[in-house]
């Protein structure tokens, strides 16, 4: 490798240039999948060389095998940038000997290894070789690829000496280029490096790494997300641990480790931010912690990441909970999108099929749901992935159309009634009807119309709670009012099923759920007034028969969807902030770029913390110094700790456009969860939430054993020390155990704990050797002076431990 390097363009020169490319470039494309197998330049003969040499190629992912001269020559210096335009041109001549002006990537190998000595290395035919390193592009080049990086190109040397000044910052701040910063690798190591020098230049020759056995690849760090499902009255959060690598797989929840799940009374608080600020900060186990990203489920309408949701009116901005919570991307998804989401995650025994029709892969998929209102959402495929986009719905607000055979007017009826009881509306939404709360109207209209047929004792319990549709569910007995009332709202929800059926022709699946379907579904699955109207749509009705129609049994949707969508969110920022970084890396726009190129954009930006993350990466994996493909730098940012990944997050150009609504331009949500059965459990939310407040504000963050003087005793006196066990508490506050009393009781409680000083009491002033007072502000109000508390801990270490605990306040 020290020899000099010959540039002209011999016949045996320009082959043996061409063998070298293809034997290196593709054997380092391979990397360490293949380490194994022997390269091509070990093989015993040309014409084997050449099939293992195609073959690789192949391998290495490429498709297209045949170039034009510019597709040629970018392809060659894409493989090795020393080489020129003018040896391209005749390595690209040499094999097209009929002049068609195009050649086959074969016949170029063919041509390449026909006088190749067998055994010996491509580089020794004639002048030798064009220099190492040598990486070949990992997809196939377009003429329209190559036009778009000449463009970029341009624009690049026209922006002047930037990149110039970038590296020689990263010099000043200790960022040494690959190439110097080691002299020598480890004897034995998997990867053998060393430096030459020739021509006054510094250039690195290196081994491929055969064995990964002291060297084993970085993992992806584990991240937290935070999901959570916001109704109206209560808001679920739940933390999770996930690996950005991590594969869903299909019927099966999403992945990631649970660590904490809690359910807030929206009442208790003043906004979102302080439930999520409350859970992340002290109740999910983990202190201060800090999501990647999060998604928020909620009861609303989200405009631009923003949304008016909850009985109590709160607004969420997506943005403003990303700057106050630091966290990386925040998405706030309707609650019905989460729900939809959550149908992804479904085994085969979590549904019960309601007619013959298989799902359909890559086809559209329809949720609806009756819960205390109606909702609905659709998802369509991505491409040919398999993965799905959610979009809500509110197609539930439609019109509620009446039906009846011949001339039963009954739902007419039941219409005109609901017009007049909600202030004159012109119209009524199949919400009004196909809801908890519109089981309850039916019910109202079947009383009004039929009042001989209303049982007193079930009546006088609707008329307590207007809106607990739990009293018609549970008196439908056979022949009652409550039973018509459920017949009429089954047979209009699978009427408003059947439409969605119509309308979106989800051959992927159509899911039934929500709370009020679950509570129903056994006397739905009896009835058959939902199928009935479900499949009753005239000459349409064989399409209905061909969409897969599924009743979810679960309930739990709609935090398994929320959970679902921040993997993948989590994800899809961890790539689009790689690609981001790498694009602006790449100038040139070829696909390849060296890591001092990408170290000067990040230090320009001012993203010390992830440069270092980054070459510490590429120093444990003992990279070259050579360009590196995204697949290369998407897989090391997957490595980059949380807090410096946190840091380096760049909103878009779309997000940083999106502007701020007004309260009074977004949608006002509906009062949900006014039932006797919400409220009970709000209530007994609430009294739960309280006795766990009390009982973590009591939990020790510090503890131990301490002397403590009594009031008015004498240091040197050994009988005026009493010892008993004190912590510092979650909420501040002083407590200790009194072994006589057995109880617990409070020395100092939080507020006066804060005003507190704490020092070292001097040597010699007390029996107890390790001493220290304790100094407690004293009441404006109160004319007494101030008595520090005496103490004294049984070691030094103890001592310290608590005068640093006090101090520093981190109690």
């Amino acid at each position: 490798s020290g020899a000099p390097v010959s540039r002209s363009p011999s016949s045996s020169g320009l082959k043996g240039a061409g063998a070298m490319l293809v034997d290196g470039g593709l054997a380092g494309a391979r990397g360490q999948q293949d380490a194994a197998t022997p390269s091509v330049a070990s093989s015993s003969s040309g014409a084997a060389r050449a099939a293992e040499c195609k073959a690789r190629f192949r391998q290495a992912g490429h498709q297209k095998t045949q170039f034009n001269l510019d597709e040629f020559t970018t392809f060659l210096q894409r493989c090795n940038k020393e080489i020129t335009d003018d040896e391209c041109k005749q390595l690209f001549a040499k094999v097209d000997k009929t002049g068609a002006g195009v050649i086959d990537f074969d016949s170029f190998v063919d041509s390449v290894y026909s006088q190749s000595r067998p055994g010996s290395r491509a580089s020794d035919n004639g002048a030798g070789g064009i220099p190492a390193p040598i990486v070949v592009p990992a997809s196939d080049i377009s003429p329209q690829a190559s036009s778009r990086r000449e463009a970029k190109g341009r624009s690049a040397a026209s922006a002047g000496p930037g990149p110039t000044v970038q590296r020689n910052a990263i010099a000043r701040s200790g960022f040494s280029s690959r190439a110097g910063s080691k002299t020598a690798s480890k004897a034995g190591s998997p990867s053998s490096t060393s430096i030459v020098r020739k021509g006054g230049q510094v250039r690195r020759a290196t081994l491929t790494r055969q064995s990964s056995a002291t060297s084993e690849t970085p993992q992806a760090a584990k991240k937290l997300v935070l999901s959570a499902d916001c109704g109206g009255t209560t808001t679920r959060l739940m933390l999770y641990r996930v690996s950005p690598d991590v594969r869903f797989q299909k019927k099966e929840r999403a992945p990631g480790e649970l660590l904490s799940e809690i359910k807030y009374p929206n009442i208790m608080f003043g906004s979102l931010k302080e439930i999520v600020k409350v859970f992340l900060h002290t109740d999910c186990g983990i202190p201060n912690a800090r999501p990647a990203v999060a998604v928020f489920a909620l009861a609303g309408i989200v405009i631009d990441g923003q949304c008016r949701f909850t009985n109590l009116d709160w607004v969420v901005n997506a943005k403003e909970m990303e700057r106050e919570l630091r966290i990386a991307r925040v998405e706030l998804i309707n609650d019905f999108a989460a729900q939809g989401y959550g149908m992804l995650t479904l085994a085969d025994d979590e549904i019960i099929p309601l007619n013959d029709g298989h799902p359909r892969p890559n086809a559209p998929i329809g949720v609806i749901g009756a819960g205390t209102g109606l909702g609905s959402c659709f998802m369509v495929p991505q491409g040919d992935s398999g993965e799905y986009h959610c979009f809500p719905s509110e197609g539930q607000h439609g019109e509620f159309g009446p039906r009846g055979a011949g001339s039963d007017e009954l739902q007419l009826d039941l219409l005109k009634f609901l017009k007049i009881k909600l202030a004159g509306w012109k119209r009524i939404s199949v919400e009004r009807v196909v809801s908890g709360q519109g089981i309850c109207n039916v019910y109202e209209f079947l009383a009004h119309k039929f009042p001989h047929e209303v049982d007193p004792e079930v009546h006088e319990k609707h008329m307590n709670n207007k809106s607990d549709a739990s009293v018609v569910t549970l008196n439908a007995k056979p022949g009652s009012l409550c039973e018509k009332a459920l017949k009429i709202f089954a047979s209009c929800y699978g009427a408003q099923v059947g439409n969605m059926a119509l309308w979106l022709q989800p051959f992927g699946g159509l899911y039934v759920t929500g709370g009020v379907t679950k509570k129903v579904q056994d006397w739905m699955l009896k009835d058959g007034s939902f199928l009935e109207a479900y499949k009753d749509k005239g000459r349409l009705s064989p399409i209905c028969d061909q969409v897969p129609l599924f009743l979810v049994k679960g309930d739990d949707m709609g935090q398994r969807g929320a959970h679902f969508r921040a993997v993948r969110l989590l994800q899809e920022t961890l790539y689009e902030q790689a690609k981001w970084i790498f694009e602006e890396s790449d100038a040139h726009g070829t696909g390849l770029v060296k890591l001092e190129d990408i170290q000067a954009f990040l230090m320009s930006g001012g993203l010390v913390s992830l440069a270092k993350a980054i070459q510490r990466y590429y120093d444990q994996m003992m990279m070259l110094e050579g360009p590196v493909t995204f697949e290369d730098f998407y897989t090391a940012y997957k490595c980059v700790p949380t807090d410096v990944f946190l840091e380096s997050v760049v909103p878009s150009e779309e997000e940083q456009a999106v502007r701020s609504h007004s309260k009074q331009a977004l949608v006002r949500p509906p009062n949900r969860g006014n039932s006797e059965a919400s409220r009970r459990e709000l209530a007994e939310l609430c009294t739960k939430y309280d006795q766990l407040r009390a009982e973590y504000s009591n939990q020790p963050m510090f503890k131990s054993l301490l002397w403590e003087l009594q009031v008015g005793g004498d240091p040197m006196d050994p009988e005026a020390w009493l010892e008993r066990e004190y912590w510092v508490t979650k909420s501040g506050a002083l407590l200790y155990f009194d072994a006589e009393e057995k109880m617990t009781s409070v020395h100092c409680h939080g507020k006066d704990m804060a005003n507190a000083t704490v020092e070292e009491a001097a040597d010699g002033s007390s029996i107890k050797p390790w001493a220290f007072y304790l100094r407690l502000p004293v009441p404006e109000d109160e004319d007494i002076q101030e008595r520090p508390v005496m103490f004294a801990a049984n070691s030094s270490a103890a001592r310290t431990v608590w005068l640093e605990q006090l101090n520093t306040g981190s109690c």
